[in-house]
């Protein structure tokens, strides 16, 4: 009977060690399966991620919306070569536009008024310009008016001064005749004085044409400033 059971313990002993080795060969086979799912798992779920950003990103039209965002990116200032008002923007964000494209467009009415004014003064300049010329020919002519009176007194003078001392003219006679000829002396250097004016706003060339006068030059540059 001792011997019946040491036998029966053995069997015991070697079902339990198969069990272990079944049970240790079972783990054994489900740990690369659990490790191989578990990467098939994280695979799949970053391609599903990938497909839904994929199809976000068609569904919306390619765009991102940024409001309240800042996003650093290549920009270009854009400016012009005179100051104004934007009336109008011929371009939309994120348009594709090439060389010597319209991107936007100024108000005109600042250059208008600008032109007009520029040419106000071209014309007022022409204006100056043949009255000074008017001016000065009429001053010429005065000062040669003048020129004779002033002979002419000082003729008298001279002939009252040669019989007051003979007594043929009396002394008031002779004295009339001095005065009037200052007077007359005065009144032509007043006339020149008047038509050195009249020169001067000539460039001092009588004969000058308009179109070489600085103040022309100067009004007409204006203008084509304001034309540009």
């Amino acid at each position: 009977m001792s011997q019946a059971t040491t036998v029966a313990r053995d069997r015991d002993a070697r079902s339990n060690d198969g069990a272990r080795d079944a049970k240790t060969q079972d783990a054994a086979t489900r740990k690369p399966k659990s490790k191989l799912l578990r990467r098939v798992l994280m695979v799949g779920g970053v391609l599903i991620l990938l497909v839904a950003v994929l199809l976000y990103w068609l569904f919306t039209g390619g765009s991102v919306d940024i409001t309240d965002t800042y996003v650093r990116a290549a920009r270009v200032s854009i400016s012009t070569d005179v100051s104004g008002l934007v009336k109008k923007v011929d371009v939309q964000d994120h348009q594709e536009v090439k060389a010597g494209q319209v991107l936007f467009r100024l108000d005109p009415s600042r250059f208008q008024i600008a032109i007009a004014a520029a040419k106000a003064n071209l014309a007022q300049v022409k204006q100056q310009f043949y009255g000074a010329r008017h001016s000065y020919l009429a001053q010429v002519a005065k000062v040669k008016a003048q020129e004779v009176l002033v002979h002419n007194d000082q003729l008298n003078y001279n002939r009252y001064a040669a019989l007051v001392r003979s007594g043929s003219v009396t002394r008031a006679d002779y004295d009339n005749a001095k005065y009037k000829l200052a007077g007359a002396q005065a009144q032509l250097a007043a006339l020149k004085a008047q038509t050195g004016v009249s020169l001067a706003k000539l460039s001092n060339d009588p004969k000058i044409h308009l179109k070489k006068t600085p103040q022309y030059k100067a009004a007409l540059a204006n203008l084509d400033q304001a034309e540009l």
